[in-house]
């Protein structure tokens, strides 16, 4: 598993970030990613929603809490949205 800290900013410095990023190298595999929002001073937003999709669910499929399971040999974008904060891994 590769990991990384991507994440994106929008205006007023707020950003989000992603804890984990992965490569699953067998079918049925898990991974729990995380995501916080933040602002311009670095602090987490409590309780900000954040909703997770995956763009290939026949490859890889994503639960409401951020838990990607592999489904077959493939690729596919996992994407973390809040607001008008999107996030790639």
């Amino acid at each position: 598993m590769r990991q990384g800290k991507p994440y994106g900013t929008a205006a007023g410095g707020q950003h989000q970030d992603i804890a984990g990023r992965a490569v699953l190298d067998a079918i049925g595999a898990t991974v729990q990613l995380t995501a916080s929002v933040r602002d311009g001073n670095d602090r987490e937003v409590a309780d900000a929603d954040v909703t997770w999709t995956s763009g290939n669910t026949e490859v890889a499929s994503v639960t409401d809490e951020g838990l990607v399971t592999a489904r077959k040999n493939g690729s596919a974008v996992v994407r973390a949205v809040s607001g008008q904060f999107h996030i790639l891994t």
